[in-house]
């Protein structure tokens, strides 16, 4: 059996789509020559349901749709890359870690490995051994995931943390330009 597996399907053009309906229609003995596998996000069904596509897509025998991972299986999927990786010791992300994933990612494995990522280099920065619940909500709202407040030092905290300079000695920014919100990573 000969397939053609195309991944990012919805990013397809018109005219692909056309050729791609066109390689469907080779047969031998009443047997389709060429079996072929389109995937993609779920734009891909919305391009399929314009009536310029109607005869490609009434050329499609099965229709797939994955639904998101649950609470449990992003948890499992997790382990199962953070092990893939190679990591043996202490977990990295505890249960409320794990759900709070879930929850900003939705079950989808890309925003999962997106949040995964950002947020381990943010624990590997703050020199942590393991992924917070801060950290992931600060990696949902640099990505844009979560409608979250920006944290709010106390004045303590903010006074300690901006050392004493002079803007017209130095040439350094000001106490108030230093205590302006930071710029989201991306």
């Amino acid at each position: 059996i000969v397939a053609l597996l195309i991944d990012e399907a919805q990013n397809l053009s018109d005219e692909t789509f056309e050729a791609v309906r066109f390689l469907s229609n080779f047969e031998s003995g009443g047997e389709k020559l060429l079996q072929i596998v389109l995937t993609g996000q779920p734009e891909l069904e919305m391009r399929l349901n314009q009536s310029k596509l109607r005869h490609l897509k009434q050329r499609i025998v099965i229709h797939c749709r994955l639904a998101p991972l649950t609470n449990d299986e992003v948890s499992r999927y997790i382990a199962f890359r953070v092990r893939g990786a190679g990591c043996r010791g202490k977990d990295l992300f505890n249960a409320e870690v794990l759900g709070d994933i879930s929850l900003y990612s939705g079950g989808i494995p890309r925003l999962i490995n997106i949040i995964c990522d950002n947020a381990l280099l943010l624990a590997y920065a703050g020199g942590k051994k393991t992924v917070t619940t801060g950290i992931v909500q600060e990696v949902a709202r640099d990505l844009g995931l979560a409608n979250l407040p920006e944290p709010k030092p106390s004045a303590a905290s903010a006074e300690a943390a901006i050392p004493d300079l002079d803007p017209q000695d130095t040439g350094f920014l000001s106490r108030a330009e230093l205590a302006a919100p930071r710029l989201q990573r991306r």
